[in-house]
C-alpha cells in the first residue's frame, strides 16, 4: 500500500520496523499483518506508520472525519503508542482512521495525570481493499531525558461483527493491556 507523505518537520535520525501480534485471546479476524514503522525524527519528534493488510471488507474502519480530540477511541478500530517517560510515567496516543485523536499523561500505571496540551498530531492515511495504513507525526515529549525512547506500540481492531482484538508489540499479561510496563518493549534512539 503506497502511503501519501505529509511534509516532514526535520530529518529521520532513526528508524525500526516491528510487527503487531494478536492476543492469544483475540478471536482470529482476516488480518494478514500489522508491521509499524517508528522514525524518530531530528526535531525530537516521532513519525509513526501502521500498515495493516488483509480483507479490509470484515472490518470496521470508521470514516474519514473531523480531526479532533475525543475519549473512547479504543472502543472502536484506533491506534496506540505509548511513550515512556521515565520508570513509571508516560504519554499514550490514540489515533482513529476517522482523524479523531487522544492524548493521556500517566504518572503510573494506569494512573491519569492533567492531560497535557498539545497540537494535533498531523495525521495521513490510505485504504484499499487489501490493505490500510495510517502514518501520525507528533511532537517531541516533553519531560523527558534524551537519550533512547521505549515505546509501546498497538491497535485494537473492530470487526464488521463488533468483535474487537488487539494487537501489540508484545503481550504480558492473561488479558489485552496495553498499558502493562513489559509490554514496552520497543527501544530507539532518540534526537
Amino acid at each position: 500500500m503506497r502511503m501519501p507523505a505529509p511534509p516532514e518537520p526535520s530529518a529521520i535520525v532513526s528508524t525500526l520496523v516491528a510487527r503487531l501480534q494478536p492476543h492469544p485471546a483475540t478471536i482470529p479476524v482476516p488480518v494478514r499483518e500489522l508491521a509499524a514503522e517508528v522514525c524518530v525524527l531530528a526535531d525530537g519528534g516521532l513519525r509513526l506508520t501502521y500498515c495493516l493488510s488483509g480483507d479490509m471488507q470484515a472490518l470496521r474502519l470508521p470514516p474519514p472525519g473531523h480531526r479532533r480530540r475525543r475519549h473512547g477511541l479504543w472502543r472502536h478500530t484506533c491506534f496506540e503508542a505509548f511513550v515512556a517517560l521515565d520508570d513509571s510515567a508516560y504519554l499514550e496516543w490514540n489515533f482513529s482512521p476517522s482523524g479523531a485523536w487522544q492524548l493521556y499523561r500517566m504518572r503510573a500505571y494506569r494512573a491519569a495525570d492533567t492531560p497535557p496540551r498539545t497540537a494535533a498530531p498531523r495525521m495521513v492515511s490510505a485504504r484499499g481493499p487489501a490493505g490500510y495504513a495510517l502514518r501520525v507525526c507528533i511532537p517531541a515529549p516533553a519531560g523527558r531525558d534524551h537519550g533512547r525512547l521505549r515505546l509501546g506500540l498497538g491497535a485494537v481492531l473492530r470487526t464488521r461483527d463488533g468483535v474487537l482484538t488487539y494487537w501489540a508489540l508484545r503481550h504480558p499479561a492473561e488479558r489485552p493491556d496495553f498499558h502493562h510496563p513489559d509490554g514496552f518493549t520497543l527501544s530507539i534512539a532518540s534526537a
